[in-house]
């Protein structure tokens, strides 16, 4: 299996709702640097790639090819989520069983 883990770090960022500064500024490195990293133009060194994972909610097994796709979108399902009021949660409950009847009924 062939994983960019530079592009699921980078959607990680949007599902987080984090920004490549706030990233930056938690690894006390320079905003150009994380830049810099994610664009695949400077190595990352490993403690920073898993100082990475662990803020955005990534799991390292994942990434490095050990598990399947699913579970990490579930992963970022789950963080995103995380993020979100009762009410909005509520919404997004109530919007999935709405989907769910109308697949099911377009089965029939």
């Amino acid at each position: 299996m062939n994983i960019n883990y530079l592009e699921i770090i980078k959607e990680a960022l949007i599902l987080n709702n984090m920004t490549q500064k706030q990233l930056a500024e938690k690894l006390h490195i320079s905003p150009q640097t994380i830049n810099s990293l994610i664009r695949g133009r400077t190595s990352m060194k490993l403690d920073d790639f898993f100082k990475i994972l662990e803020l955005l909610n990534l799991n390292p097994s994942f990434i490095l090819g050990y598990e399947k796709q699913d579970s990490a979108h579930n992963l970022c399902l789950q963080a995103a989520i995380k993020g979100l009021d009762k009410t909005q949660k509520n919404i997004i409950i109530t919007l999935l069983k709405y989907f769910h009847y109308v697949n099911n009924k377009k089965r029939l």
